[in-house]
């Protein structure tokens, strides 16, 4: 009995991976041939280069869509499928109650009514696309039952029919986490009620208004001030935030410039973007080129909507950024005590509207979601008597950013874009272009809501005006208007250079990217120099730090003054005053400088707000680094840790941690082991392992993509973040240029587009992960966008046939 127990256990050890080889083997998609499809006009050409970036090449546009659909769902299903699920709230659905509190979250938020009202207001023509879109994925899904992605088959479900309000979910829900200040919102205020508004105002660069008396909720035992908010607050980390399994979005945001032909050695505009955003595997881009009779266009989309999100066509060249502005604020609304489901306004007491929707929860019974909606907004945390609603500017959109998207890819020149830019109203972007032969430039477009007392040209009080909660009941602190479009940052670069995301008094982004590039820019135009694209390649890879003599001058004047030196720091400083600045891989001083900062502010700040406050601080205001140079330049007693006389000894004791700190995570105490990349690390999160852990612990090597060490940090031009972590010697990175763009509009093929990963989320595809050895040494590679291009780089050759 033993043996043959034995026999049966062998033979399902041999025979587990090989099915999982036949499985993984049965889901690659067709590249070759010819498929017969009922639904087409007539029969579509796709070609596909040797990163698996498909060329279609159909005989009407609505064909085109279709089979934009169908190729996209043939190599990233199961990420469209995860993309819809995480913007209508339906990951439980799938893996069970720990995504409960994201699914309430974007059920309270609404993405998935959002997108039905943005349907509902498409034109008939740009509707059209969406169908066929939508047509093409469900035609994909049809054909290929039981021979979809490993993942749907491990966890056991089959995609849904998709539908066009999926696709706009995935639009809405990308605006979203690009505009998610509310969060940044609630942690100022938790700040202001921490350390008083002496000390908040240092942290966030400007004066402070903080909520006070009719907010009081009640006074602690010790006699302390507890204001409502610290108990909504707390209420809406426990709903939504801190036990969702999703990261917070990126505020590091993205880089585009365009140099005008003048500045070109092609004598035509050049445009150069790189799009930052969580490391995920799949890569959140997808590249495509698209041909029909009226049609063509090529760059990168978002996987899961039709179109191209960034790029190219005939005339003209766009690309977008996200522009980090308080498009987002939480409003404290009063409820009576007397009367169930009604709020305080500036008018009277007004009623809430009451919605119940039903979240299925695998393993588990389904949930009904209560939700309460006030003018302001949804409630996202409620106790007795008070209540905290979200506004988002972009959720009032008047014309659906889809719209918008369909008529840039048609837009013939400059002035055309700047029309239908006019009528842009989804979350701020900066959108830079360049006509052929023509107009080029930067110009901000989206819903910026004017708070009171702003103007756009003057900073506000920060406290008053949507930096913190404002009183629901108080009219005086209602969005009274929003910026116009002619009064966002643009700027015309016909004779020179224009970089998009300046500084902007009511933004959100810290100013050293932006100078880097324009410094540099402006350097070749005094020059009288011209600039081609591996001038513009070589830029989207400049790691110069912003701070670096100032770090080196403070350090070497601290430990001139310090009597009581170790030999690792000395070390240590030897290597920090040979340092070129430039947080190349290798560098060693790279590593010291980076150590440096974030240990100085976590001295700064942990006494003051504790380990999870000061981590969320550094996680989400994107401009602690110029927190840490305010510092450094003007030596505030008030933030001089209590332990430390004077800034010297502070800046000596702190170099010193800092150096323990590179020595820790280096595992080592040579110093020749203390390399950036060593220490500064990046990895792809995988939706399905991160959210199914019993798969992880099993399938993390099968499945797992390539990590590496990077160089750079959030502050240069190629931005990889550092995440803030309990263990100081951590400098993993989660954020960066996942996608890169350069393009010359004097030749349809100077046409340059890479994916930090590859085009494919299937196991065992060659496009999987191909392109990241490109991507770590910022080497572009061509896009097809020519007839004859396509033709010269094709490997296969695949025919969709009318039949």
């Amino acid at each position: 009995m033993l043996r043959i127990i034995s026999l049966v256990v062998m033979l399902l050890l041999l025979a587990i991976p090989i099915f999982g080889w036949w499985a993984a083997q049965s889901a690659l998609p067709v590249l070759d041939g010819l498929i017969p499809i009922s639904d087409l006009y007539r029969n579509v050409v796709i070609k596909f280069d040797e990163r698996g970036v498909p060329s279609i090449e159909a005989a009407s546009e609505n064909d085109a869509y279709f089979v934009q659909g169908y190729i996209t769902a043939a190599q990233r299903l199961f990420q469209m499928d995860i993309l819809r699920r995480t913007a209508c709230g339906e990951l439980s659905e799938v893996f069970g109650s720990n995504c409960l509190p994201h699914d309430r979250l974007m059920r309270t938020i609404g993405i998935n009514r959002l997108a039905i009202q943005s349907e509902k207001k498409l034109s008939r023509e740009v509707k059209d696309s969406l169908t066929a879109y939508s047509r093409g994925v469900n035609t994909y899904i049809e054909q290929n039952q039981g021979r979809l992605s490993i993942p749907f088959t491990l966890l056991g479900y089959k995609p849904r029919v998709w539908q066009n309000a999926d696709s706009l979910a995935i639009l809405k829900y990308t605006e979203y986490k690009a505009d998610e200040s509310w969060q940044l919102d609630d942690l100022r205020q938790r700040i202001l009620d921490k350390v008083g508004p002496k000390i908040a105002p240092q942290l966030f660069g400007a004066s402070i208004a903080p909520l006070r008396t009719s907010y009081i909720d009640s006074v602690n035992g010790e006699g302390t001030e507890v204001t409502a908010w610290s108990r909504l607050s707390a209420g809406i980390s426990k709903n939504f935030v801190n036990a969702a399994n999703i990261p917070s979005s990126p505020l590091i945001g993205s880089n585009a410039w365009v140099v005008s032909g003048s500045m070109s050695e092609s004598n035509s505009a050049i445009v150069a973007c790189d799009k930052h955003s969580l490391f995920t595997y799949p890569d959140f881009y997808y590249l495509c080129s698209i041909t029909s009779p009226k049609l063509h266009m090529a760059g990168a989309t978002i996987a899961g909507v039709p179109g191209i999100y960034l790029g190219r066509n005939d005339n003209l060249c766009w690309a977008q950024t996200a522009f980090k502005v308080d498009g987002q604020d939480l409003v404290l609304e009063k409820f009576s005590p007397q009367f169930a489901n009604r709020y305080k306004t500036a008018a009277g007491w007004s009623a809430t509207q009451q919605l119940t929707e039903d979240i299925k929860v695998r393993f588990a019974n389904t949930l009904v979601h209560k939700i309460v909606l006030t003018k302001d907004g949804p409630i996202l945390s409620k106790s007795e008597e008070n209540g905290v609603a979200l506004a988002w500017a972009s959720a009032l959109e008047k014309t659906p950013v889809y719209e918008s998207l369909w008529r840039i890819n048609r837009a013939k020149t400059a002035k055309e874009l700047m029309s239908i830019l006019t009528n842009y109203s989804g979350s701020p972007e900066s959108f830079v272009y360049a006509e052929k032969g023509g107009e080029s430039g930067f110009h901000v477009a989206g819903c910026i809501p004017l708070h009171p007392g702003e103007t756009g040209a003057a900073a506000p009080a920060f406290g008053s005006f949507g930096t913190v909660p404002a009183a629901g009941w108080d009219e005086s602190l209602h969005w009274p208007s929003r910026l116009a479009y002619q009064q966002l940052p643009h700027s015309e670069a016909n004779q020179t250079f224009a970089v998009a995301d300046p500084p902007f008094t009511l933004g959100n982004s810290a100013p050293y990217r932006y100078n880097r590039i324009s410094s540099l820019l402006s350097g070749v135009k005094q020059k009288g120099q011209k600039v081609g694209l591996p001038d513009m390649a070589f830029l989207q890879s400049d790691q110069t730090v912003p701070l670096a003599e100032l770090v080196k001058h403070e350090v070497a004047k601290a430990l001139s003054a310090n009597s009581v030196i170790d030999k690792f720091t000395v070390t240590g400083q030897t290597a920090l005053e040979k340092w070129d600045g430039i947080a190349k891989g290798d560098s060693i001083g790279a590593s010291i400088y980076e150590s440096f900062l974030q240990t100085m502010m976590r001295r700064i700040l942990e006494p003051r707000l504790g380990l999870a406050d000061t981590l969320e601080y550094m996680d989400k205001y994107a401009c602690w680094t110029v927190l840490a140079e305010n510092v450094l330049r003007t030596q505030p007693a008030s933030l001089l840790p209590s332990e430390e006389r004077s800034y010297q000894t502070f800046i000596a004791t702190t170099f010193a941690e800092s150096i323990k700190n590179v020595r820790l995570g280096a595992h080592s105490d040579d110093s020749a082991r203390w390399s950036w990349q060593s220490l500064h690390t990046v990895s792809f999160r995988d939706e399905f392992l991160a959210n199914a852990p019993l798969y992880k612990v099993v399938l993390s090597s099968v499945f797992g993509v390539p990590t590496a060490g990077v160089g750079g940090d959030a502050n240069t031009v190629d931005a990889c973040n550092v995440i803030a972590e309990p263990d100081p010697w951590m400098f993993s990175s989660n954020t960066g240029p996942t996608e890169r763009l350069l393009i010359d509009m004097a030749d349809s093929d100077k046409f340059y587009a890479n994916l930090s990963l590859g085009q494919s989320e299937h196991l065992l595809s060659v496009y999987r992960t191909d392109q990241f050895r490109n991507w770590l040494r910022v080497e572009p590679s061509v896009v097809a966008f020519s007839a004859a291009e396509a033709d010269k780089q094709m490997q296969h050759k695949l025919i969709l046939a009318n039949r």
